[in-house]
């Protein structure tokens, strides 16, 4: 099986959304990853064939989505609405919804390490300064998730 990495940070701002939309109407199996900043998400799956653009999404049989998603101020459920969408799409699909924990220090260690060294993705220099103010590990998040998710694995990393 063929199987496809959706990472946002490696797509432009346009395409972004569309790979995303063409991955979650494929109807094909749907794995999701949830983790900080700097948790290691890019690095684990860095050998893998990442979509690059919607009309490559046919090519793959299956879906990896890269998520450093936090929780929403703005839902009850702590979940967006993108990532509630991601996850039942994953639940339709028979996938497994993933959490990477890393402990926090370790996270704040590894965003400066990638802002001084660079990171193998499309972001800027700047967008990597920005990752040191993302939430870090936010416990009741991950409850919800696993509340949410029929198929749901804390990694520890």
């Amino acid at each position: 099986m063929k199987q496809g990495i959706y990472d946002s940070d490696f797509l432009s701002s346009k395409e972004k959304n569309r790979v995303l939309r063409s991955i979650l109407e494929s109807g094909k199996k749907i794995d999701v990853l949830i983790a900080p900043a700097g948790a290691g998400k890019t690095s684990l799956f860095c050998d893998g064939d990442f979509v690059k653009s919607a009309s490559s999404v046919e090519n793959f049989d299956c879906f990896v989505i890269l998520s450093a998603s936090a929780k929403s101020k703005k839902s009850d459920t702590m979940l967006t609405d993108a990532l509630s969408k991601i996850i039942h799409k994953a639940n339709v699909t028979k996938g497994c919804v993933s959490y990477l924990h890393v402990n926090n220090f370790e996270l704040k260690n590894r965003r400066n390490k990638r802002i001084q060294n660079g990171s193998i993705d499309n972001r800027a220099k700047t967008q990597l300064i920005g990752t040191k103010y993302s939430p870090l590990n936010q416990y009741d998040f991950i409850s919800k998730i696993k509340m949410f998710a029929n198929n749901f694995k804390l990694i520890i990393n």
